[in-house]
């Protein structure tokens, strides 16, 4: 066994290729050698090839005595080459075999957290930590199951205890402080990740994404610069697949970088459901349309909010409804979606490959998702391809590169059909806006009890913070500078962004006394507040969507500026559809002075209040029957054409 010991001895010297042509001589004389055989696989997953060293280890017999040894290494392969399936079988046999060793329980949480199922990891990886307490690997992925299960302060613990040995971890940890409302936490935590790593550009994009949500306007515009300066370079892109799309959608970067950063993005799910199996064949069709819809965001959330009367709005003679829920809600409005769709289905303790099987299991003929890229989706699952059928609506209003989705479902102001689209997915249009119809309760305007100046024209701004920016307040300031006696409602969540609008409006010359600040309130609470104002202020790069509606509902008039992408024309959109050209704006100027013309004029306030309120009537915006025939009208049409002809 000269060529077995040589190549022994060049795999333990480091030098691999030298080593391989000895284990391969070696083999073709000793074919039945499990040792042997074990041993050439740990070289070739040494030398970056998993697939290959699964391939050998796999022909080693249980009854082997290096067996165990060779059943631990399995999944360690299948785990480097991505095959979730096959590596949840071997790390399960490998925790069998070493039930006191850390590694194969490590294994098994890991491809836990891998297959979507942060449920199932929890308790190999805390037996892993049990055996090895200061194991960094294991606290990184008990991290991420918890981070996944919205447990952001224990996912922030375990990422501090993996940060010991990888200091990187900071960044994961900004995530779950970010997650949990924690900004100026996140803010710090992405700065200690930009000094360790400067060019990452998943931190640098998360960075200018908190920078927005805590209104340090300046700083994020610098910071976007410096992105785009990086970006210009010839330099790799570092972390491309990483970076989170959401703030993509209304940071100031080239659409070039968008499109690929979205590419590879799907590329990185594509690949996980690629090592998944093949789902179970379709059940027979039945006679009416099955019509699916998953989101993680049916209940409490602006998404939820809007669709809480859509579901039930469906044509059930030709359709039948199933909603998956991605997260578990108990409030009154996922208990009236639970209680008003004809089919509701709880999947928020299943894996990727389990949701997926459910939705093929019940036949859904077209899918249509509402969360996109958002929090608490699930690509992974769209990407299995369970319905026949796949289209995006709602819940991430611009392109996806998705290759799983046959459609995004925009309208006729967010997606001109006359205009190009830059990316690669098929624009379905809705002829009325994208917005579900939704039913509000009666209102109404007292701005006594709300605290309200009286007798002087308040305009509102309820936009989330990262919406805002400085040509938007350099505009509000010119408004109020013109118009005095007003004041501006500005609704921001937290102390931290207040305290970043107050200084960044300070800075344009903005008078501090003209801004009311606008506490959270109940969601009836609000819709009164939003009666009692007189004008919405929208925003420019990120405009109203569920805000629109809930305020228009209440009677509110919102004032838009037309933009050039699908978020910077949805309030202006809504607008158009009703008609209303005296609150939609052709450049900042014009939303200035129109601004202006409408404070200044009582008279002419009540008459486009009492236009709004006759518009929505007649144009039914707010009927949810009008958007759930849009949506079935689309759905048929790409039904019939997937049928084969014939």
């Amino acid at each position: 066994m000269l060529d077995a010991e040589r190549a022994r001895r060049l795999h333990q010297s480091g030098d691999l290729q030298a080593a391989a042509r000895h284990y391969l001589l070696a083999l073709e004389k000793a074919s039945d050698d499990a040792v042997l055989r074990h041993d050439y696989a740990i070289l070739l997953l040494n030398m970056g090839d998993a697939a290959k060293a699964a391939t050998e280890l796999e022909r080693i017999p249980a009854s082997a005595t290096c067996y165990p040894q060779a059943i631990l290494a399995l999944a360690h392969c299948h785990r480097a080459s991505g095959n979730i399936s096959a590596g949840l079988a071997s790390a399960s046999a490998a925790v069998a075999q070493h039930r006191q060793h850390p590694l194969p329980w490590l294994l098994l949480g890991s491809l836990q957290v891998m297959a979507g199922n942060p449920v199932q990891a929890e308790e190999p990886l805390r037996q892993a930590l049990a055996l090895a307490p200061d194991f960094a690997e294991a606290w990184h992925y008990l991290g991420e199951s918890l981070q996944a299960l919205g447990r952001y302060a224990e996912a922030a613990h375990a990422y501090q205890q993996a940060a010991r040995a990888q200091p990187v971890e900071v960044f994961n940890i900004g995530l779950c402080a970010e997650l949990a409302g924690e900004l100026q936490h996140a803010h710090q935590c992405y700065q200690q990740m930009r000094q360790l790593a400067p060019a990452r550009l998943d931190n640098l994009i998360r960075l200018a994404h908190i920078r927005a949500q805590l209104c340090l306007l300046a700083a994020q515009e610098s910071l976007v610069a410096t992105i785009n300066q990086q970006l210009a370079n010839s330099a790799p892109l570092q972390a491309l697949e990483l970076v989170e799309p959401f703030p993509l959608t209304y940071l100031a970067l080239p659409e070039a970088f968008k499109k690929k950063a979205l590419a590879a993005h799907a590329t990185r799910f594509a690949s996980k459901a690629s090592k998944l199996p093949a789902l179970p064949p379709r059940p027979a069709r039945s006679q009416r349309l099955r019509l699916g819809y998953i989101s993680p965001d049916l209940g409490n959330h602006a998404v939820g909010s809007l669709l809480q009367h859509h579901f039930a709005a469906h044509d059930r003679g030709q359709f039948e409804v199933r909603v998956y829920s991605l997260r578990r809600f108990d409030d009154p409005i996922a208990q009236r979606i639970t209680h008003t769709v004809e089919h509701f289905v709880d999947v928020s303790d299943k894996s990727d490959y389990a949701i997926a099987t459910q939705i093929r299991h019940d036949g859904i003929d077209v899918l249509i998702d509402l969360g996109g890229y958002t929090h608490g989706a699930r690509p992974t699952a769209l990407a299995l391809r369970p319905a026949a059928v796949q289209l995006g609506w709602l819940g991430f209003i611009h392109a996806q590169q998705a290759p799983w989705l046959d459609g995004l479902i925009l309208d006729r102001w967010c997606a001109p059909p006359d205009q190009d689209w830059p990316y690669t997915d098929r624009v379905l249009r809705m002829e009325s806006p994208l917005f579900p119809g939704w039913q509000p309760p009666p209102v109404k305007t007292d701005r006594a009890r709300l605290g309200l100046p009286e007798d002087v024209p308040i305009f509102a701004s309820f936009n989330n913070s990262y919406k805002l920016d400085r040509p938007l307040l350099q505009a509000w300031q010119q408004i109020l500078a013109a118009v005095p006696q007003a004041r501006l409602l500005v609704h921001l969540r937290d102390e931290a962004s207040r305290a970043g609008f107050a200084e960044a409006w300070q800075s344009i010359g903005g008078d501090i006394h003209a801004i009311l600040p606008a506490p959270s309130l109940s969601f009836e609470e609000q819709l009164c507040r939003a009666a009692s104002c007189d004008l919405l202020l929208d925003a420019f790069r990120y405009q109203a969507g569920a805000t629109a509606i809930f305020s228009m509902a209440a009677g509110l008039p919102m004032l838009s500026l037309a933009g050039t992408t699908p978020l910077s024309c949805m309030g202006a959109g809504i607008n158009a559809y009703l008609g209303m050209e005296q609150l939609l704006a052709q450049s900042p100027d014009d939303y200035v002075a129109k601004a202006i013309a409408l404070a200044n004029s009582p008279q002419r306030l009540r008459h486009t209040r009492a236009q709004l309120a006759e518009r929505i009537q007649t144009h039914a915006l707010l009927e949810p029957r009008r958007a759930a025939a849009e949506i079935e009208r689309i759905a048929l049409e790409c039904w019939q054409s997937h049928l084969p002809e014939g």
